[in-house]
Parts: structure tokens; C-alpha cells; sequence
């Protein structure tokens, strides 16, 4: 398993596919839940130049100062959410699992998930709440524009959310990592400072 060495910068994992590279990074965030897991979903902000109000994963652009694909992933993770990694217990650190032409893709698994009360870059995402209708069985997470959704019925959302390309493929492949790296004793959900349910008006979208 990946070994946090400071806020961003993680050692390389035995189980990825390939060395990073200095390009972008995206983040499947899971955590155990009862027979799988959860993935953390993100409503990107509808005044993003790219993909604008999609349903995404995590991650973004690399920064110059970043020393490769991974440290992107996981500072765009933290920046994002709010993610505190030393609150937080990693049953799996970043591990790469796919790669496009200008990204590489890490699956990260998370026990317990403690958000600081207002990420960094906030104006990046918009209320996921209006859209919670068309995510089954999604509940908010504690972090602003992001719910937690079974991965088993990531099929089945709502066909007029859009989403981001090739989203549901990813996740099914990050799951299947994060299955044969983290033993079944260790797959019991841990609250961290989430929060449950809350009410969603009639008047929401979707």
C-alpha cells in the first residue's frame, strides 16, 4: 500500500499499472459500505469552462510544481473536498489503475472520511443536492457539492444528469482494484464527520 509522506506526495504502490507521468490527475475516492463500496461524487460548477454541472470524479489539471500525475490527483482531491488526510484512515493510498492521452487515473479508499468545514476551491462545484433524486441511493456528503453513492447502482442514474465521459467504466475499474487490495475484515463503514440525510425539496431537479 501507497505511504502517505506529506500532504500530497505519497510512495508508489505495488499495485499500479504504470509509473505516473507529469500530466493530470483524477481520483475514485471509495469507502466500505455493506457488501462494496461507496464512491464519492462530485457536481462540477455550471460555470466551469469544461464539462460544466456534470456529474464527475475528482481531480483536475497539473500545476507546474507538481511532481507528477499522483501529487495532482491527490492535491486537486484535498483541494476539492476539504479532505483531511492525516484525520483520515487510508485503507488504500492513490493507486493508478488506468491511464488516457493526457491523464492518469488513481483509486484511493478511505475508511473513515474527515472534510474540513469549506474546501479550497468551492466555487469548482455546485449543490449536488437539486440532482440527489436521480442518484440511487446517494445520501450528501459532508464536503459542499459531493454525495456518497453505492457502487452498485452507478448504472442506474438518471439518464438526464450528464455526466462525465467514460465516469461509470472508471469507477467499475476502480472498484475491482480496490477489491483485491483491501481485505474483507477491514470493509466496515466509519462515519468520519459525515452527515446522513437531508431533506430534498419537491421542487428539485431531475
Amino acid at each position: 500500500m501507497a505511504t502517505r509522506r506529506n500532504n500530497f506526495c505519497f510512495d508508489s504502490s505495488p499495485l499500479d499499472i504504470s509509473a505516473p507521468r507529469p500530466l493530470n490527475g483524477q481520483v475514485v475516492l471509495l469507502r466500505p459500505a455493506r457488501g462494496g463500496f461507496d464512491v464519492l461524487l462530485q457536481r462540477r460548477s455550471m460555470k466551469m469552462p469544461v464539462m460544466p454541472g456534470h456529474l464527475a470524479s475528482i481531480g483536475g489539471m497539473r500545476d507546474r510544481s507538481d511532481t507528477d500525475s499522483r501529487f495532482t490527483a491527490v492535491r486537486e482531491l484535498v483541494e476539492e473536498t476539504g479532505l483531511d488526510l492525516r484525520r483520515s484512515q487510508l485503507l488504500l493510498g492513490p493507486t493508478k489503475f488506468d491511464e488516457g492521452a493526457k491523464v492518469d487515473w488513481y483509486v484511493m479508499v478511505v475508511a473513515d472520511a474527515y472534510f474540513a468545514d469549506k474546501a479550497e476551491s468551492l466555487w469548482e462545484v455546485a449543490d449536488i443536492r437539486p440532482i440527489l433524486r436521480g442518484l440511487p441511493h446517494a445520501t450528501p456528503a459532508y464536503c459542499f457539492g459531493h454525495a456518497w453513492m453505492p457502487t452498485a447502482s452507478i448504472d442506474y442514474i438518471d439518464p438526464k444528469i450528464p455526466l462525465m465521459g467514460g465516469l461509470t467504466r472508471k469507477i467499475h475499474s476502480a472498484v475491482q482494484v480496490a477489491f483485491d487490495a483491501v481485505p474483507p475484515p477491514t470493509r466496515e463503514p466509519a462515519p468520519g464527520n459525515e452527515v446522513e440525510v437531508i431533506e430534498i425539496s419537491d421542487e428539485a431537479e431531475c
